[in-house]
């Protein structure tokens, strides 16, 4: 269903909880056609060996681009929301 949705998306997210990192698939971002990133919530919640399994989940992953962020101490969100910005602004117009 990811595939299939990806065609028409213009940005996917991998989302890795930093608290608790978890397995995805061997290079499945490079199976979409939308720019993936991965992003790490929780950055400040996580030890540094649990943040470095989700950065390696996320590599093995394919995503080339990873977000660590933290809603409470809002570390990270300005680079992400940058990121996207810049995806928004050098999308078509005419789609």
């Amino acid at each position: 269903a990811l595939i299939l949705n990806s065609v028409r998306a213009r940005l996917v997210l991998f989302l890795m909880d930093g608290s608790r990192p978890a397995h995805l698939p061997a290079r499945l971002a490079l199976s979409l056609k939308a720019p993936v990133a991965g992003v790490i919530p929780k950055v400040d919640l996580t030890t540094p060996e649990k943040l470095n399994k989700a950065r390696q989940a996320l590599k093995n992953a394919g995503t080339k681009k990873i977000f660590e962020i933290s809603s409470i101490t809002g570390e990270g969100l300005d680079e992400l929301n940058n990121w996207i910005a810049g995806l928004s602004a050098s999308a078509d117009p005419t789609e």
